[in-house]
């Protein structure tokens, strides 16, 4: 995984008032957590978070740095609320610590990979998934999964059991998940 350098600092306040006075001043109120370790109200700053976001969608580590940061407070986003038009306007952050000795359950995406044999034969491929939970050490955690989708016939589905994962991954999601599916053509009269 990628490890990425993010400004943060302690929160002082709380509340509505607090938080519009934050996100004047370029910042996003965030929260601090996992196992062994206290936790902490944090604020991280605004421009940053979004440049990180923009360029990375999940997988990564974030060291947090900053006053009143606990050290070596290193963790993968495990929440993000944003606005739901201005995507890039973020109201709040949850950090989930990261330890090496302790697997991480996180997203990944979800790519189609071979020549489907439904497609070859006049039929529509469609992804009903795009990320997948999984689970594993940190070091381990891809960014993209795939799941081959050669042999998939006209009606035929694509499985989350078939997912490719690496060593020490395990799958979240469901193994019954159906993660594509080839559609027939349609009939014309």
């Amino acid at each position: 995984m990628e490890k990425i350098k993010l400004t943060a600092r302690a929160r002082t306040g709380s509340g509505k008032s607090y938080t519009r006075k934050a996100k004047i001043a370029g910042w996003v109120p965030a929260a601090y957590y996992g196992f062994g370790v206290t936790p902490v109200n944090l604020e991280v700053a605004a421009h940053e978070f979004g440049q990180i976001m923009s360029k990375h969608q999940h997988n990564m580590l974030v060291e947090l740095v900053g006053e009143g940061v606990p050290a070596g407070a290193v963790a993968v986003i495990r929440d993000v609320q944003r606005d739901a038009i201005k995507r890039s306007q973020f109201y709040h952050v949850d950090f989930q610590h990261a330890d090496d000795k302790r697997p991480v359950k996180t997203r990944a995406f979800l790519k189609l990979a071979g020549e489907c044999s439904g497609v070859k034969e006049g039929g529509i491929l469609t992804q009903t998934v795009h990320e997948v939970n999984i689970m594993g050490p940190i070091d381990k955690i891809p960014e993209v999964v795939s799941v081959d989708v050669t042999d998939v016939a006209i009606g035929g589905t694509a499985m989350a059991s078939q997912i490719v994962l690496g060593d020490e991954i395990s799958l979240i999601t469901s193994e019954f998940r159906v993660v594509a599916r080839v559609l027939g053509k349609a009939k014309r009269n």
